[in-house]
């Protein structure tokens, strides 16, 4: 079996013992999302928002899967209603100027979100990647830097 295979082995055996656990549906979607099983990743990732719908992991994970699908606009109210949540939280930040970007928005339109990381967390890994991307040196990858 190769380490993917395995991984989804495993999580679907843990949730057979417990399938009301959102972080085990959670990683089980992330799994089959990097496997190419899309359908079954959106199922697994639809379970988990069921069982936490307000935690800024699932809803950034959710974002992130749609990213890669090529629906920013999906992802973007995803990233949007985990800053609700977790305002504080720099890598949802990011995440939300990516689809931005990705929309085909402007980086006018990114810019206060990459600018507030760069205030709230000027020595963070967040916020060197915020200034590259304003300083043209750098494109984001959408979902690149879960």
């Amino acid at each position: 079996l190769g380490d993917l295979e395995l991984a989804a082995q495993m999580l679907r055996r843990a949730l057979d013992l417990d399938d009301s656990r959102w972080k085990t549906m959670l990683r089980l979607g992330r799994v089959q999302a990097d496997s190419g099983e899309l359908e079954e990743a959106r199922g697994s990732f639809q379970r988990a928002m069921n069982l936490a719908p307000y935690k800024p992991e699932v809803l950034d994970t959710i974002g992130l899967f749609y990213l890669q699908l090529g629906n920013p606009d999906f992802a973007i109210k995803s990233f949007a209603q985990a800053l609700r949540v977790e305002p504080a939280n720099q890598a949802i930040r990011y995440h939300l100027a990516e689809a931005v970007l990705a929309s085909g928005g402007d980086l006018d339109e990114a810019r206060p979100h990459l600018e507030q990381i760069i205030e709230e967390t000027p020595d963070s890994g967040w916020a060197e990647r915020a200034r590259a991307v304003l300083a043209g040196r750098h494109s984001p990858t959408p979902g690149a830097d879960e």
